[in-house]
């Protein structure tokens, strides 16, 4: 796994859960999103500063999130839109859909880590099998033989 592409997705977890509590302490989601981009300055961020400049000069709100849905290469990213268009179109709650998926990416994190952990696991175990083990075994060998050698 690429470390890059870990915190691009930890960086997403982070954004969606400050819209989140952004949205459910009362501002929309346009001013969470602005909010968001004046205390980061990750992708995310980076992304969202983009559509609201776009917004700024005048864009259309869904024409501009169709514009970035099909820049993003990133599916998460993308979830992420969708749900804040159709919060923005069909007027559903949007923190509860935000809080969810920022667990559901957390949870993705947190398995993609333990996957990655479990395969370091066994590179961490080659020193102890070739290196600590032969040497006790041969501390422990060592004065048997050498006793043996005295009696003969």
């Amino acid at each position: 796994m690429n470390p890059q592409k870990l915190d691009d997705k930890y960086d997403l977890a982070q954004a969606t859960s400050y819209l989140a509590v952004a949205v459910n302490s009362g501002l929309s989601a346009l001013a969470a999103m602005e909010l968001y981009v004046r205390v980061s300055n990750g992708n995310t961020a980076k992304h969202f500063e983009r559509l609201l400049k776009a917004l700024q000069l005048g864009g259309n709100v869904f024409e501009e999130f169709e514009t970035l849905r099909r820049k993003s290469k990133n599916e998460v990213f993308n979830q992420l839109l969708v749900k804040i268009e159709v919060s923005l179109q069909l007027g559903t709650p949007l923190a509860d859909q935000l809080e969810q998926l920022a667990e559901s990416i957390l949870a993705t994190i947190w398995q993609e880590q333990l996957t990655i952990a479990s395969k370091r696991e066994n590179l961490m175990l080659m020193p102890l099998v070739f290196l600590i083990l032969p040497a006790s075994v041969l501390v422990t060998l060592y004065p048997s033989m050498q006793y043996l050698q005295l009696i003969n």
